[in-house]
């Protein structure tokens, strides 16, 4: 079923910046009170448009740092933002949130990314997704470097996808690295998700438990008790392995406390399954990059609302070690290696 949110009709009305030729030929020169004016009130149009076209999110939070003082150049940005939705919002070319038959069980998953920091911004560029999606691989078969090695489990983590959460964003702290950016950025959606979670698992939670209170909520999500289960994915092989326990902690002290937050949530098995993907197949990718993306899984998904996903790809299920056939079992304080 595809959604058509209000947002489709308000871009029918939204018209681009008149901009003479002589004056876009002053690209650097600052806007004149009218055409700041302009500016504004198109970016601020255009925002409407995020809630079911994440594809411009990048583009539209670049165009909003410069709100305060534009120039002629960033007219042109937000004339071209205006006419790639009107274009692909129209007739066949429909792009935006589709939500397919989903069968049982589900789970979340939770997709996070950051980029690096440019020459417009010190700060890294945050992508977060949170969507539902079928639980197809209940447990994985990977190897003795953790790469999974049955290629129907690996397209079977993809498929359908109802999104909930995506949202792109400049970060609030200066990162030292793409890896203290990717590792603030997982940090910060995991809550979300495992929120996402508890939420769809309500009506299964009132059965069991009885008349739900905020204080039993928070020790059912504290103790991982929560029956929908949460995965999340990283593009970035340094998070991963210091997530796992392939590294030891960093010396910065923020990401060493964030890096210990996500050790946590999977020690307490809030986090079913971590998992690390090439960029090429990363679904958050275009929501940190204005230019030059690697991936277009987000573009497949909001045209279909499907998307696919190949290998290789790494994954620790659950916590501890692992038996023989790859699947993970419980560990006690005598058999836990702490990764």
């Amino acid at each position: 079923m595809f959604v058509a949110t209000p947002e489709y009709v308000h871009l029918k009305t939204c018209v681009c910046v008149q901009v003479s030729r002589e004056r876009l030929k002053q690209s650097e020169d600052l806007c004149t009170s009218p055409e700041h004016t302009e500016f504004r009130s198109v970016v601020c149009s255009c925002l409407w448009a995020t809630i079911s076209r994440q594809d411009v999110v990048s583009e539209l939070t670049a165009l909003q740092s410069e709100l305060q003082s534009p120039k002629v150049k960033h007219l042109s940005e937000i004339n071209a933002v205006v006419r790639r939705l009107q274009r692909e919002n129209s007739g066949t070319a429909r792009m935006g949130l589709f939500y397919r038959r989903i069968s049982m069980p589900i789970r979340v998953l939770g997709v996070t990314d950051a980029s690096a920091a440019s020459k417009k911004s010190n700060h890294a560029t945050e992508g977060k997704i949170v969507g539902v999606a079928e639980d197809n691989v209940l447990s994985t078969t990977v190897d003795k470097s953790d790469f999974m090695t049955c290629n129907s489990e690996i397209s079977n983590l993809a498929s359908s996808l109802h999104m909930v959460i995506g949202s792109g964003n400049i970060s609030k702290r200066i990162s030292h690295s793409t890896s203290h950016a990717e590792t603030l950025s997982c940090a910060a959606l995991i809550p979300m998700g495992q929120l996402v979670a508890m939420r769809i698992a309500e009506p299964e939670l009132s059965v069991k438990y009885g008349r739900l209170t905020l204080m039993k909520l928070l020790t059912i999500q504290d103790e991982g008790s929560c029956p929908v289960m949460y995965d999340h994915m990283v593009d970035c092989m340094d998070l991963w392995d210091l997530a796992c326990g392939r590294k030891g902690v960093p010396q910065d002290k923020s990401q060493r406390l964030a890096v210990l937050a996500i050790r946590e949530e999977r020690r307490m098995q809030r986090i079913r399954r971590f998992m690390h993907v090439t960029t090429k197949y990363m679904l958050a990718d275009i929501l940190t990059k204005w230019l030059g993306h690697d991936s277009n899984s987000l573009l497949e998904l909001l045209s279909c609302g499907r998307w696919t996903i190949y290998g290789p790809i790494r994954v620790r299920h659950g916590f501890g070690t692992f038996t023989p056939d790859g699947i993970p079992y419980q560990p006690t304080p005598d058999t836990c290696r702490g990764e």
